[in-house]
């Protein structure tokens, strides 16, 4: 059974600061606006390696 979800590894092209984020294995490349602490902005982070996969969404998770 394959996962829905994929975990990415995304990468600051500024300064190289790492976030890892989740998101749908057939949604396109990830590029997204998020704050870098490294240089106290915003910055444009983009996906650097696939990591893992997921396999339920955060809300269909059983407790």
């Amino acid at each position: 059974m394959c996962s829905r979800n994929v975990m990415v590894l995304l990468e600051s092209v500024v300064t190289g600061h790492k976030y890892i984020q989740i998101r749908e294995r057939l949604a396109e490349k990830m590029e997204v606006i998020m704050f870098d602490p490294y240089i106290f902005k915003t910055s444009i982070l983009a996906i650097y390696e696939g990591v893992g996969h997921q396999k339920y969404r955060s809300d269909e998770w059983k407790v």
